[in-house]
């Protein structure tokens, strides 16, 4: 099954100590944010902001399942890399 591109890796506030998968949002497909960006994602029936830890081709998710992020709100990250690395 392929893959579709520009799946966003995300933490979110959440009692779940886990990431999530979601797709790159809809208006911006191409974006490659670096990590450490805050992104807006719909979560339950909540939309939150989120950090993403990684931009990646490929995840267990069934396809159609993934939902779209909404937006990337940011041009730089939030965290340098090194604070990301002491955070993941």
């Amino acid at each position: 099954m392929t893959q579709p591109p520009g799946i966003f890796q995300i933490a979110v506030p959440s009692p779940l100590y886990r990431s999530f998968d979601y797709l790159a949002p809809l208006h911006q497909q191409d974006a490659r944010p670096p990590p450490g960006v805050r992104v807006r994602v719909p979560f339950g029936r909540r939309q939150v902001t989120g950090i993403l830890l990684a931009t990646k081709q490929q995840t267990a998710i069934a396809s159609g399942k993934l939902k779209h992020a909404l937006e990337i709100l940011d041009d730089k990250p939030v965290f340098d890399s090194d604070l990301m690395q002491l955070l993941l």
